[in-house]
């Protein structure tokens, strides 16, 4: 009897840590794109900071074809998108060694810019992904078998963008969710059956980004020309917001904090934060910075500030910035050249398109480097643009050319 009590107060505790903390058992994974809380934020402790202060321990090195797919990290095993010999490619790989566990192909010819532009999402037994023709696979995760198989532009008409469909699959409760059409599309993730959506009207390139307010759950949905808050029950859209710019600037994902949205976009758009309120379709524009944009990396929120690597890939100067985010006003700048970044337990881990690696305190009052190191060989063609991912310790980059480095960031 006395043994039941303390089994049942033990259980009891933890369910309570894990209700305080969510997501503080599986911090060591990475299960899709922009990791656990789909931000670029992870609060693994399990990795130094200090690691490449000795240069890049590389664990493993392998290529998987040409593409920006990051990679999603599952229970010890890696799971990522290329092409080779114009076929698409979908890898499971072993975290540990690199060795390739399963693969699942299919033909896709391509004409420009390598290969897929998604991350695979991972949810239980199932993977889900999404090539740049709008093909939509679920796969198991365990076999690399095909549990069902969608083509959005001859299932819904969808029009296909200029340079493909790049946003990454979306798993919110039953449902899939992905960039497709003025408004996203909702699938059911168990059977590829519509919940909402129609495919109509141009997309755009950047993640369906999920937010709460008030209690209820949405999606801000970034499409050709204006970004949509929508009811992921329903698929209504209860507010939109008119954003111009060139085609293939929209890459970036929002950054939702309460009922307040940045976006920015690339080739001379410019930056906003928006504010969008109950009963009125159109959001409040609090601030607009012609000369903040970002081309691939999406910006990271911390404690009323905003990380944003600036600059596109026109122009040969780009820098990391930190600017409020209530107002706009710039705090600080580094030149980091062009850039991806991660916020990991208080650090920020930033990747250089030229294949470097940078821990860097995560602070308003100024940037400070706690350790580096050059990671992969690169040139004008062969760069790093997708941005890294860490899990159980590892580090994950990638080249355009198929490149994917493991280094290992445990302490020692």
């Amino acid at each position: 009897m006395k043994n039941d009590i303390t089994n049942y107060f033990t259980v009891l505790l933890l369910v309570t840590v894990l209700q305080l903390f969510p997501g503080t058992a599986a911090a060591d994974n990475w299960p899709h794109w922009r990791g656990p809380f789909r931000n670029g934020i992870s609060n693994e402790k399990n990795w130094n900071p200090n690691a490449l202060a000795d240069g890049a321990d590389i664990a493993w090195k392998t290529n998987v074809g040409g593409g920006y797919s990051a990679v999603s990290a599952q229970d010890g095993r890696l799971y990522t998108m290329g092409n080779i010999d114009d076929k698409d490619i979908v890898y499971c790989l072993n975290a540990a060694t690199g060795k390739e566990v399963w693969r699942f192909t299919y033909d896709y010819l391509v004409k420009n810019w390598y290969g897929p532009f998604s991350t695979p999402a991972v949810d239980g037994d199932r993977v889900y992904t999404v090539s740049r023709k709008g093909d939509i696979y679920c796969l198991d995760s365990k076999t690399g078998k095909k549990k069902w198989y969608l083509d959005v532009m001859k299932k819904f008409e969808a029009h296909e963008p200029l340079y493909g469909f790049s946003g990454s699959p979306v798993i919110e409760g039953k449902r899939l969710i992905i960039n497709a059409g003025r408004n996203g599309l909702a699938l059911d993730k168990y059977t590829g059956e519509k919940i909402w959506g129609d495919g109509n009207g141009k997309c755009g390139y950047a993640t369906p980004v999920i937010y709460s307010y008030k209690g209820k759950k949405y999606a801000a949905v970034f499409t050709h020309r204006r970004l949509n808050g929508v009811d992921i029950e329903t698929g209504e859209q209860v507010w939109h917001f008119p954003w111009i710019f060139n085609d293939g600037a929209d890459s970036p994902d929002p950054v939702v904090v309460g009922n307040r949205v940045f976006i920015s976009t690339a080739y001379g758009n410019g930056a906003t934060m928006i504010e969008f309120t109950p009963g009125s379709e159109t959001p409040k524009q609090h601030w607009f910075r012609k000369d903040l944009q970002n081309e691939f990396g999406s910006s990271i929120y911390l404690d009323g500030h905003l990380y944003v690597p600036h600059g596109d890939t026109r122009h040969r100067t780009a820098y990391l910035k930190c600017v409020a985010f209530d107002t706009g006003k710039e705090v600080w700048s580094r030149d980091t050249g062009h850039c991806s970044l991660i916020l990991v337990n208080g650090k920020f881990i930033v990747l250089s398109q030229w294949g470097e690696l940078t821990v860097m305190e995560a602070s308003a009052k100024g940037y400070k480097d706690i350790s580096k190191a050059k990671v992969v060989e690169t040139s004008r063609k062969v760069r790093c643009w997708t941005a890294p991912v860490l899990a159980d310790g590892k580090i994950y980059i990638r080249t355009n050319t198929g490149t994917l480095v493991c280094v290992d960031v445990t302490y020692r």
